[in-house]
């Protein structure tokens, strides 16, 4: 663990150090929620914990936005390696401290982490309504402050494209993935290192479902032939994204979105 959250732990509950580590804190949580999406079981589960522990204990971390979202990134990762019961509990308390909060950008992440929720329990119509209330907000707050919000206006649209992509609703999910697409290409222009793996994953999502409108809604083998004769386009366009994706995801091998690309012809549609 950490050795930050170690000091955490030992002094968190005294008041007169609470402050200090808050501050300690919030110099490595946007760093923290950065790697914590592409965490094992194993690494995320005492964050999990140490997460908890802080919002039982210490009002002033309650009340703190920055502290707030990291614990959501915590829940995230906790769903996404099957760790439900953990994620479930953690979600509801921030929820309960979220509430008491006035923070827009706090109230988007809540929504889009119930939604990723929603999603994976097959509540697609809760999930559709708050993916689109997180997005709705989060294009107001990047009105005003573009570069910082249109990160999460982009992980929004992805994730509403994987929601709308296995309902078959494949128009909307293109549109949401190209919309995703152009502000991240947008955003790799000014920090390549750190937003081309997004770029990459977003054509990669695209490729995949090219490929889907190739062959259809059918099942049946002969008319899923028949549906890719008669749309060559899909099968053209499938191909150039998948090779701008894989020609991206060469030069960061070490990046996880990369990975996945370049280990599978045809990964899962990342979140």
């Amino acid at each position: 663990m950490h050795r930050l959250t170690r000091t955490v732990l030992r002094k968190l509950f005294s008041g007169e150090e609470s402050l200090r580590i808050l501050d300690a804190m919030r110099r490595f949580l946007d760093d923290f929620r950065e790697k914590t999406p592409h965490m094992t079981a194993e690494q995320i589960l005492p964050w999990a914990g140490w997460a908890a522990a802080c919002l039982a204990k210490n009002e002033s971390l309650r009340k703190d936005t920055d502290f707030l979202q990291s614990c959501l990134a915590v829940v995230d990762t906790c769903r996404t390696n099957n760790l439900y019961a953990e994620a479930r509990s953690l979600l509801e308390n921030v929820r309960l401290h979220a509430n008491a909060v006035a923070d827009d950008a706090l109230t988007a992440s809540v929504l889009l982490t119930m939604a990723n929720w929603r999603s994976d329990l097959n509540q697609n119509d809760l999930a559709e309504k708050e993916y689109l209330e997180a997005l709705a907000i989060r294009r107001e707050l990047a009105q005003n402050n573009p570069d910082k919000f249109n990160p999460y206006v982009a992980t929004t649209l992805n994730n509403l494209a994987v929601l709308h992509k296995g309902l078959n609703q494949h128009a909307k999910a293109e549109g949401e993935y190209s919309e995703a697409l152009d502000i991240r290409r947008r955003l790799a222009q000014n920090n390549p290192d750190k937003f081309n793996p997004y770029v990459a994953n977003t054509l990669n999502n695209l490729a995949i479902l090219c490929r889907r409108r190739l062959y259809g809604p059918s099942k049946f083998g002969p008319v899923r032939f028949l549906h890719g004769l008669m749309h060559p386009e899909f099968r053209k366009k499938a191909a150039e994204l998948r090779e701008e994706a894989v020609e991206i995801a060469k030069r960061y091998p070490e990046n996880p979105f990369c990975r996945k690309i370049l280990a599978s012809p045809e990964p899962g549609d990342l979140k």
